[in-house]
């Protein structure tokens, strides 16, 4: 989640991610945030409005009850 009281853990791993591709340093990588919030609903709502056939890896999600939703 990149809002709500959960913030902070998904801003971490965003950091994170950052931080691992500017060590590799390479440019073949691209890094995009993607908001799932913290409940199935809003997880529903993020992917509906984002092309997951683009994308290579998927971190996260970090909630058990989103992970049908992003890996179905």
């Amino acid at each position: 989640p990149l809002s709500g009281q959960y913030a902070d853990i998904g801003k971490s791993m965003f950091d994170a991610a950052q931080l691992a591709v500017y060590e590799l340093r390479t440019s073949n990588l691209k890094i995009e945030a993607v908001d799932v919030g913290s409940n199935r609903e809003s997880a529903v709502q993020a992917l509906e409005s984002f092309d997951v056939s683009k994308v290579d890896i998927i971190l996260g999600p970090i909630f058990s009850e989103q992970v049908p939703v992003v890996y179905d």
